[in-house]
């Protein structure tokens, strides 16, 4: 799909850096390859379609640390690292330590509700499913 709509992947950098096997063969490989790093100001305006005022921006290695005061979520993470191109880490995510669900916070659907990013309604009535189908 990528490849077809000249998408590059986000943890191209990573990958190939890693192992340049695993891109090898990708049918995509020339359209990573040809991904420049992201400018302050685009990551700006990233984070400001998300309703998220970047504090301060890094770049590390093969990924992009951005700070916000904001509660953010991974689909955050996810949206940014599509549109820049490049991996996003925000700071202000709650990680787990191992493998679990985190609840998100209200500001964050607040946010997105706001922003109109995401389908807040819906995300609520399957996560009220979900509730409801553990404790049956």
């Amino acid at each position: 799909m990528r490849s077809n709509l000249d998408l590059p992947c986000f943890f191209f950098p990573r990958a190939a850096a890693r192992a340049p096997e695993t891109c090898a063969s990708c049918p995509n490989r020339s359209v990573c390859a040809g991904v420049r790093r992201p400018t302050v100001e685009a990551i700006r305006a990233a984070g400001a379609v998300l309703g998220l005022d970047p504090t301060d921006v890094r770049f590390v290695d093969a990924h992009v640390e951005i700070d916000v005061d904001e509660p953010a979520a991974r689909a955050d993470e996810v949206f940014l690292s599509e549109k820049l191109s490049v991996e996003v880490r925000l700071s202000s995510i709650a990680r787990a330590l191992k493998r679990e669900t985190i609840r998100l916070s209200e500001e964050v659907f607040r946010r997105w509700e706001r922003v109109r990013f995401y389908p807040v309604e819906e995300l609520r009535k399957v996560g009220r499913r979900m509730a409801s189908s553990i404790s049956d």
